[in-house]
This record gives structure tokens, sequence and C-alpha cells, in this order.
């Protein structure tokens, strides 16, 4: 990411990721996940955590909100299914 310059979406995500991953449309849904973990916090994405699938170290890197949106990062929608709402 740091020699390249850019952080590169290489995978779809949500109901794109249940096509064929050479369909046009899966193809534009590809996604870079970040979190939005308040500073304080961040001490916990280091901990082991039990049933963790996930290891975030060695790597990290920390943007605020506003140096994001201002580099086309969006947020995700969500869409509620439960029913009645």
């Amino acid at each position: 990411m740091i020699g390249d310059g850019y952080i590169e979406a290489r995978s779809p995500f949500g109901p794109a990721s249940m096509h064929e991953p050479n369909l046009t449309y899966a193809a534009t849904q590809k996604v870079v996940c970040f979190t939005e973990t308040p500073l304080e916090h961040t001490w916990m994405m280091l901990e082991d955590i039990d049933k963790r699938d996930v290891q975030f170290q060695p790597y990290g890197l920390a943007v605020t909100k506003t140096t994001a949106r201002l580099a086309a990062c969006n947020p995700v929608w969500y869409s509620d299914l439960t029913p009645g709402r």
C-alpha cells in the first residue's frame, strides 16, 4: 500500500459475492473495508481475542474520516430486512 500509493479493492462483497467473479456486476462491487474505531480503542485490534478469525498485525493504517471521505471512501449502506420495518 505504501509503496504503490493506493489501496486496491480486489473482492466483491455482499450480494455481489454470490455471483461469478467474471460477471460485470460482481466486478463493480469490489470493496476495501475499514473500521471506524476510536483511537482510544485501537489497542483492541491487537489483542488476542478468543475465536477471532483474523489477525490485524503487523500492518495498520489510520486516517481521519474527513481524509477518507476526501479520498472517495464512502460509508456502507445497510438494509434492515426485519419484518415490519
